[in-house]
């Protein structure tokens, strides 16, 4: 059990205060570069409960909660590791090397939880972008459209449940009016995604044969099927041999991959 005098939980106390005494973590400075005021936190006078209820009730945009939750275990575990550190190795960690330990950490979660957003290096920059942000929202419009005329389409679809395990597969064939020509659906052997989507897509060439129709769309919520058989993608050893089958089966035959998001693929 820790003790809180090992978190030296006078830092706390003084926090907000001007001036600060250079040796304290929770305070990173006085003024408006306080460690715990950049999001507008007064910690005077609390204890180490209190203080982190503080951070978790910060008011920021939905979805942020998160990562002010995760900043006082952040800055407890940097206290604890300086510790130990000292008491273990002998070797003192300077309280600038700390607060760079602190704001590098939270920089990596927020790397990895969004790579794609560039966010800043120091903490009042971090804090304001977290109190700030906006979620961009990307509205994609998802349907099923009819095939054009001449041509029929068919939809495919293979599921795993346990990847691998027991697994299924489905396909239907549609014309340009809409009306349901064929439809098929079974129960394979225990298989994985991959493979139980390129056997859908492989019946689903199969009845294009025997249908003898000769302008095809075949549509998979799969875009690694649908790249494999555009050959843009290198396709897996586990499912070659079906590939090479759906490529026989349409020889000469006008054929369009498409992919489809899952909710259209019906």
């Amino acid at each position: 059990m820790i003790e809180l005098e090992d978190w030296e939980w006078r830092d706390l106390q003084d926090a907000g205060a001007a001036p600060i005494p250079p040796k304290r973590l929770w305070p990173m400075c006085s003024g408006n570069q306080n460690l715990l005021t950049g999001p507008g936190l007064n910690i005077q006078q609390l204890n180490l409960r209190e203080c982190i209820m503080q951070w978790w009730g910060v008011n920021v945009r939905q979805g942020m909660q998160a990562y002010f939750k995760a900043i006082p275990s952040i800055i407890i575990w940097e206290l604890w590791r300086r510790k130990n550190t000292r008491k273990h190795e002998e070797l003192r960690t300077t309280w600038q090397r700390s607060i760079h330990n602190i704001t590098g950490s939270i920089l990596r979660l927020l790397k990895v939880r969004k790579p794609k957003r560039k966010f800043p290096n120091t903490w009042l920059e971090i804090v304001r972008e977290l109190q700030e942000y906006r979620a961009v929202i990307k509205i994609t419009k998802v349907q099923w459209d009819l095939p054009q005329i001449g041509w029929v389409k068919y939809n495919t679809d293979g599921a795993s449940r346990g990847n691998p395990g027991a697994s299924a597969y489905a396909f239907c064939l549609r014309d340009e009016n809409e009306d349901l020509l064929y439809a098929k659906g079974e129960k394979i052997e225990d298989a994985t995604n991959t493979e139980a989507e390129a056997i859908a897509i492989l019946e689903a060439a199969k009845h294009c044969k025997q249908a003898d129709s000769h302008r095809i769309i075949i549509q998979t919520d799969s875009l690694l099927l649908q790249q494999v058989l555009m050959m843009k993608w290198e396709c897996p050893w586990s499912i070659s041999d079906m590939i090479e089958q759906v490529r026989e089966l349409l020889e000469g035959k006008e054929v369009q991959f498409q992919h489809i998001m899952r909710e259209g693929n019906k």
